[in-house]
């Protein structure tokens, strides 16, 4: 690749940043229950603490789907809501995603949770050249970003395969 492959900066505080945002969120719903699973606080510190080191060898489908949601967070500079916030709906989002992490670790990864890593390195050093590419040329980007529905989906995770096979022919 002609850009540097940098998957989750030292210094970076995207992880603390999400965390703070959703702290007014998560203080409110206290009194209505512990949410599960949680994406934010501790799951997001652990799973910046895997990217920072490039190590998911203990990951589990928590750490990969708060992993998203902190790089979510630092290339577009919004958290990812739809899977955050303490509403039913997050939960059933939540829910959904975990499910789907599940599924692919078992059909494509033999049940192991570290070739997500590489997955999501291909994913959004992509995205985040693109929207640096877009800011450079002066030209607004609308539309689309990486869902949680389209980063843990079979077309993805297909073009991530192709693209490992071009690197081993390379």
């Amino acid at each position: 690749m002609k850009h540097a492959v940098v998957l989750y900066e030292s210094g970076n505080a995207a992880a603390d940043a999400l965390a703070e945002m959703v702290a007014p969120r998560a203080k409110r719903s206290a009194a209505k229950g512990p949410r599960s699973p949680d994406v934010v606080g501790e799951a997001a510190q652990e799973a910046a603490a895997m990217l920072k080191s490039r190590n998911f060898d203990k990951a589990d489908a928590h750490n990969v789907l708060s992993a998203y949601a902190v790089l979510h967070n630092e290339v577009y500079g919004v958290a990812p809501g739809e899977i955050i916030g303490a509403g039913k709906e997050a939960q059933k989002n939540r829910a959904g995603a975990l499910s789907r992490i599940r599924a692919i670790a078992s059909k494509d990864f033999s049940g192991d949770f570290a070739p997500f890593l590489d997955l999501l390195r291909f994913t959004w050093t992509r995205e985040r050249f693109r929207e640096e590419q877009a800011r450079k040329r002066n030209v607004p980007r609308e539309g689309g970003r990486i869902s949680w529905r389209i980063q843990f989906c079979e077309s993805l995770l297909t073009e991530w395969k192709v693209d490992l096979s071009r690197r081993r022919t390379r």
